[in-house]
C-alpha cells in the first residue's frame, strides 16, 4: 500500500519536474515549511523549481511511513540536500500527503530548511 509513497519520493529525488507535476492534481496545495502555500501546478512548479535550482541533488531517507486506506500518508525521516558546492545538508522532515483520484492533492512538508540556505549562502559568498 505504501508503494505509491515510495514512488512519489523517488520522483522527487530525481528532480524531474514534469514527472513530479504529473503526480499532482491541478488544484493541489503544497505547504513547504514556513513558505506561502503554492496552489496549482504553476505555483508548485515555481516554488519547487526555485528550491531545486538552488541545490545539486536531494534524497529522502524515510524512517517511518504510515498510509491509511483513504489515501493519506505520513512520512518521517531525513532529507539530505546536496549543494552545488558538494556539501550534504541532512534535515529532519515530516511530510503529509493526501490523494484524490490517484494523484496528490495536498502536500505539507514540516522542516526547518534554514540550515540548507545558510550553507548555500556561505558557498556563494
Amino acid at each position: 500500500m505504501s508503494n505509491w509513497v515510495a514512488e512519489y519520493f523517488r520522483v522527487v529525488d530525481s528532480m524531474d519536474m514534469d514527472a513530479f507535476l504529473d503526480m499532482h492534481t491541478d488544484d493541489c496545495v503544497v505547504e513547504f515549511a514556513n513558505n506561502p502555500s503554492a496552489v496549482g501546478k504553476q505555483q508548485i512548479h515555481e516554488a519547487i523549481g526555485a528550491l531545486w535550482a538552488a541545490i545539486a541533488a536531494l534524497r529522502h531517507e524515510p524512517r517511518n511511513r504510515w498510509v491509511t486506506d483513504d489515501g493519506t500518508a505520513v512520512q518521517e525521516g531525513t532529507t539530505v540536500y546536496t549543494t552545488h558546492g558538494g556539501t550534504e545538508v541532512p534535515l529532519p522532515v515530516t511530510s503529509i500527503l493526501t490523494q484524490r483520484d490517484g494523484k496528490v492533492n495536498s502536500l505539507r512538508i514540516y522542516m526547518d530548511i534554514a540550515p540548507l540556505f545558510a550553507q548555500v549562502g556561505s558557498e556563494a559568498g
